[in-house]
């Protein structure tokens, strides 16, 4: 079992018990619903390069998907990390964890680009809000240097990507 993982359990695990004893308290949502989407997700986290926060997803459901290219947006912090794949800095920008963090996708995916690819591959009208839509989990995040060597000067180096889990939370 990765070791993710095990933390993301100990934590859901413990979560009531750390929240009452003076710890984390629990916030956002609460429950994870089952309409899932997968994500491939792919951005400059930078501010300076020349494709600085640009981004693109593609989502699938069954056999449907869906892409959109997209800017981020000016309230997604970005450029204090750049291309940090490391799960303390992962989690803090993208992950959702029931009880603990909300991290709700469209503030870092617009939320007409959001409704746009959830309604080609089916989620037609579930997802109104895309508040509501969140990272429930990530795996295979890696920085790719450009070949160009526009990153030479930025705080972590590097296109980010990486496979996400999409959930509708309430």
């Amino acid at each position: 079992m990765n070791e993710r993982l095990k933390t993301v359990l100990v934590l859901f695990a413990l979560a009531p018990l750390l929240a009452g004893g003076g710890g984390f308290s629990g916030s956002g949502f609460t429950t994870v619903l089952p309409a899932a989407v997968n994500a491939h997700i792919v951005v400059d986290p930078h501010d300076t390069t020349p494709t600085a926060r640009r981004a693109s997803i593609r989502v699938t459901r069954g056999g449907a998907s869906a892409s959109a290219f997209f800017a981020v947006p000016e309230g997604f912090s970005v450029a204090s990390f750049g291309c940090d794949t490391s799960p303390a800095v992962m989690d803090q920008r993208f992950l959702s964890v029931p009880n603990v963090r909300h991290v709700p996708l469209n503030v870092f995916v617009p939320d007409a680009i959001l409704a746009d690819v959830l309604t080609r591959v089916g989620l037609t009208g579930v997802f109104a809000n895309g508040g509501n839509a969140a990272i429930t989990s990530y795996d295979h995040a890696v920085c790719t240097p450009p070949v160009d060597g526009s990153h030479a000067a930025v705080v972590g180096p590097g296109i980010l990507s990486f496979h996400a889990r999409i959930h509708l939370v309430n």
